[in-house]
């Protein structure tokens, strides 16, 4: 596939077939917070970790008149594909070596002020609050045992720890999910029929739906060693190991893969 780009499923410009949209640059930009307490001790702070700051994507393209479109018609065209209405849209940057999504809001694009008479320069700027890049989800299941450990093996294929989602279905009792450093545990019994449904990217959520009933947020979990906050896949093979008191049901493993940078 050649090189494209595509915003909230508008395309912006393929490489070899965009005629009236040129390419020219991009910058893809990101910062970051030390966070340091200060202590009564003068000589001395803490560090207690680095946080990502929200990323900065910016494209560079000439609009040309041309074909069935004029020139007003191309910026009447890309304003209203980047309003200010909308929210939280997803940009999709397909590179040489893969497809990558990121979740933005749109800045008012800059107009150039030198420009010909059929062609006007854009610098358009996305800003996102969730600062990684993602590829596409992928999964990985296995049944549960009843006490017995069962292995699922998630191949992470990004390069920054990724959030899991995770989904169990049908008969299992008081289900334990752990990783290599991290555990989420449920004191629940489900028959045949009945979801679990959990998301571990913050903010976290917890949904059971019984068979045939409505969807109620869950909660009691069974050790105070939950945590949704740590249950992320690390880069590379993952083994994410599932037991119950009872119970042989489904447990499949979400994850989106996730980059510092495009590549």
């Amino acid at each position: 596939m050649p090189e494209r780009i595509v915003y909230n499923g508008t395309p912006l410009w393929t490489a070899g077939a965009s005629p009236n949209v040129a390419f020219k640059r991009e910058v893809d930009l990101t910062g970051r917070t030390h966070v340091i307490e200060e202590l009564g001790d003068t000589s001395t702070n803490i560090y207690r970790g680095s946080k990502r700051n929200t990323r900065s994507y910016e494209i560079t393209c000439d609009l040309i008149a041309g074909g069935a479109f004029t020139l007003a018609q191309l910026i009447a065209w890309w304003e209203e594909t980047h309003s200010a209405d909308g929210g939280l849209r997803v940009l999709l940057r397909e590179t040489g070596t893969g497809v990558f999504y990121l979740d933005c809001v749109p800045e008012a694009p800059k107009w150039g002020s030198d420009n010909g008479p059929v062609l006007i320069e854009v610098v358009q700027t996305y800003t996102a609050p969730m600062p990684l890049w993602y590829g596409a989800e992928t999964s990985a299941n296995g049944n549960f045992n009843g006490g017995a450990p069962v292995t699922i093996v998630c191949a992470n294929a990004g390069d920054v720890p990724s959030w899991v989602r995770l989904v169990l279905e049908d008969a299992v009792e008081d289900p334990l999910i752990e990783g290599a450093d991290w555990e989420i545990e449920f004191a629940l019994t489900m028959g045949a029929g009945d979801e679990l449904a959990v998301n571990c990217q913050t903010p976290a959520s917890a949904w059971y739906t019984p068979a045939g009933g409505a969807a109620t947020r869950a909660y009691g979990y069974r050790t105070e060693a939950t945590s949704f906050r740590k249950a992320k896949l690390q880069p590379g093979n993952n083994n994410v190991v599932i037991s119950a008191t009872a119970g042989n049901g489904l447990c499949t493993v979400y994850w989106k893969p996730l980059y510092e940078a495009l590549t």
